[in-house]
């Protein structure tokens, strides 16, 4: 079986566990290459699509696994009970979908001993989103494949002190091992604010006083982010 580079990311970041619940499971490649690879007994692949569920179904079969994988149609974790999963991957999803559908189940979200996320946008509100919620954040991963960056990340229930600006935006787990993937994502993120802030020093100063302070910050930001990667 081949996994994307994503997806060996987050298997990898996979603690191992008895119950894994992977949410919004696609073709279900993940739960099963976890199962075969003994991090977990059992998975409940979900989805709300009929779509993904049915190549769920299918490689489930091919791979044998119809006794260890459940497949179930949910609209996230609505049809996961509390407690059934002691591990709960969202992945794939926009960082905005990813808040809501943990917020609406958050005691289902909170009775797993991990949580494993890859958020596709919004990663610095997703780990602020955390620690608001009561998890704090163990493990991340950053990788680089078909011209994009991805961020995954495992958190647990508990609490650890906020982060700074620049952890939220690079992500503190990273920048403690200088992460070489997160540099260069936040060095191209110093060029882009950059960018900006050069368009808007060009315009009139009186209309966009506002825009150009954030965006000086954005940068400021970006550059000590990059600065305690390095």
């Amino acid at each position: 079986m081949h996994l994307s580079e994503r997806l060996k990311m987050v298997a990898g970041l996979v603690a191992p566990c008895k119950t894994l619940a992977d949410v919004g499971c696609d073709h279900g490649y993940l739960s099963i290459w976890l199962l075969r690879q003994g991090v977990c007994s059992r998975a409940i692949a979900m989805d709300l699509r009929e779509g993904p569920l049915f190549h769920a179904k299918e490689n489930r079969r091919f791979f044998h696994m119809e006794n260890r994988m459940e497949l179930r149609r949910s609209d996230g974790l609505a049809m996961l009970k509390e407690g059934e999963a002691d591990a709960i991957v969202l992945a794939g999803m926009g960082g905005a979908l990813m808040q809501t559908l943990l917020e609406r189940d958050m005691l289902c979200a909170k009775g797993a001993s991990q949580l494993i996320l890859q958020p596709q946008s919004e990663i610095p509100e997703v780990r602020k989103f955390l620690h608001r919620a009561g998890f704090r954040i163990r493990a991340e991963q950053m990788c680089f494949e078909a011209g994009k960056y991805y961020t995954a990340m495992r958190a647990e229930p508990g609490t650890e002190p906020a982060y700074t600006q620049e952890e939220y935006l690079a992500g503190k787990r990273l920048i403690e091992v200088s992460h070489p993937v997160a540099a260069a994502y936040i060095a191209l993120l110093v060029e882009k604010r950059r960018r900006v802030l050069e368009g808007l020093s060009l315009a009139d100063p009186e209309k966009v006083v506002e825009n150009l302070k954030n965006a000086q910050e954005a940068l400021q930001t970006a550059q000590r982010a990059l600065a305690q990667l390095g």
